[in-house]
């Protein structure tokens, strides 16, 4: 029987690796077919990479041109930030590390309401703590892109955070409960499961068809 239970174990766990590698792969192709319709610095594409947290919102624009693509006009501000620096290969947690230090590219940075310092302007660098908001004043288009790229970019990192968050309220609910037992109770949540998933065969989904 222990046999048995041993080879389905196996079985399971490379039906698991193959499933990952294709849902990498497609990620990857989106990520390309985002990638073929901006033409963004290499700067800008590397601090995507690098801070795991992204947000949108409006601005006013004064004129300006995109620091994403150097074309178009300022509609939009991407928020870029994070409380932690991670290994995108094995989603270790890292030290956050300064980048990009004397950048062309100048950076809004604000220092958010914990330390009491109001707006600046600077070049890329990095805030102690992982305290830095960095805004940087795109286009519409690039704005657009850019959460898109962001977010697949990250799929694996943002998709560990949310199964440690599960995790963390079902052993809240249940503290007696095993670890193993609570891993094995958020794998039997196929509610909670494709929900995940949905959220990112959708966002594929607009890639294909160019609706964003």
């Amino acid at each position: 029987m222990e046999a048995v239970e041993s080879h389905v174990s196996v079985r399971l766990y490379w039906d698991y690796l193959r499933a990952l590698s294709e849902v990498e792969k497609l990620n990857e192709e989106k990520k390309e077919k985002v990638m073929s319709h901006v033409k963004w610095t290499d700067k800008y594409v590397e601090l995507l990479h690098f801070y795991s947290s992204c947000a949108l919102c409006d601005s006013d624009g004064d004129g300006l041109k995109c620091q994403a693509c150097g074309a178009n006009p300022v509609e939009k501000v991407i928020q870029l930030f994070s409380s932690e620096s991670y290994n995108h290969d094995t989603l270790e947690s890292e030290e956050l590390r300064c980048i990009g230090a004397g950048s062309p590219m100048p950076a809004m940075v604000r220092i958010l309401p914990s330390l009491g310092v109001s707006k600046i302007n600077l070049d890329f660098q990095c805030v102690t703590g992982g305290q830095g908001l960095n805004e940087y004043l795109v286009c519409s288009h690039c704005a657009k892109s850019s959460i898109l790229y962001h977010k697949l970019h990250h799929m694996r990192y943002l998709i560990l955070k949310q199964c440690e968050e599960q995790m963390e309220m079902i052993s809240y609910e249940e503290p007696l409960m095993s670890a193993d037992s609570v891993i094995e109770k958020c794998l039997k949540s196929f509610r909670w499961l494709n929900q995940i998933l949905s959220e990112y065969v959708g966002t594929w989904r607009k890639i294909d068809l160019n609706a964003y």
